[in-house]
């Protein structure tokens, strides 16, 4: 959570030490953990089995949809674990979703930073597509929100 991509393109959480690490562990993520098909989930390498990152399914008070989330260690960039993990948890997402009665097609958001050109990338090459510039609340800064859809067959 401290590292230059993270403090860049998620933002400063400040989670700087054990106590507020710990803090934000409880606060943060145990409640998103409680939803089911959610996430945060471990990205782990299948030929070391070392965490690597995060991934989920989160949801924002800011968007109608779930929002992916992804978070990658310096040292796993640009090997295409974001994308893979990626197209892993909207599979996984769009299993559980047509295994319900559902009438709606399955739709999933993503926010980041028009500047993050590798989660652009990523997005982009997932099927996701730039709907709009959101600010979100508590923020000056404008992101950008990117859509996927899954229509029932």
């Amino acid at each position: 959570m401290n590292t230059p991509g993270w403090l860049a393109y998620i933002g400063d959480r400040g989670v700087h030490d054990a106590f507020s690490a710990k803090a934000y562990f409880h606060d943060k993520l145990v409640p998103t953990a409680t939803a089911p098909d959610r996430g945060p989930y471990a990205i782990v390498r299948a030929d070391t089995e070392q965490p690597i990152g995060t991934i989920g399914l989160y949801e924002r008070p800011t968007l109608d949809v779930p929002d992916l989330g992804y978070a990658l260690l310096p040292s796993a960039e640009g090997f295409g674990y974001a994308r893979e993990a990626s197209e892993a948890m909207l599979a996984f997402a769009e299993g559980k979703h047509q295994g319900r009665a559902a009438i709606a097609p399955l739709r999933i958001g993503a926010i980041t930073v028009p500047v993050n050109t590798a989660s652009v990338r990523v997005l982009e090459r997932l099927g996701f597509t730039f709907q709009r510039p959101v600010i979100l609340p508590h923020s000056d800064e404008t992101l950008h929100y990117y859509e996927w859809c899954a229509i029932d067959s």
